[in-house]
């Protein structure tokens, strides 16, 4: 899918981008470094994973549900 977003700035040198696509791509990668290292139990070796889910939903109250269960507040703060 990055493929295409790619192509298309290639074809769109018009359009704006603010982080770079290889910063992106890391981003894209982290859910999987995450769960890796919790499946791995690291962390018993002190290596700090941070609160972390994967939202698959456009829905924001599922998206709110979903951060609450995996004990995430910051940069959210409370939720309403």
């Amino acid at each position: 899918m990055l493929r295409h977003v790619v192509v298309y700035l290639e074809n769109h040198p018009e359009v704006a981008v603010i982080d770079p696509l290889e910063n992106v791509r890391k981003v894209l990668n982290r859910y999987h470094s995450y769960s890796i290292i919790h499946n791995a139990y690291l962390e018993r070796a002190h290596v700090f994973i941070p609160s972390f889910v994967e939202l698959t939903s456009t829905d924001r109250l599922i998206n709110v549900e979903k951060l609450k269960s995996a004990g995430i507040k910051f940069p959210f703060g409370e939720f309403k």
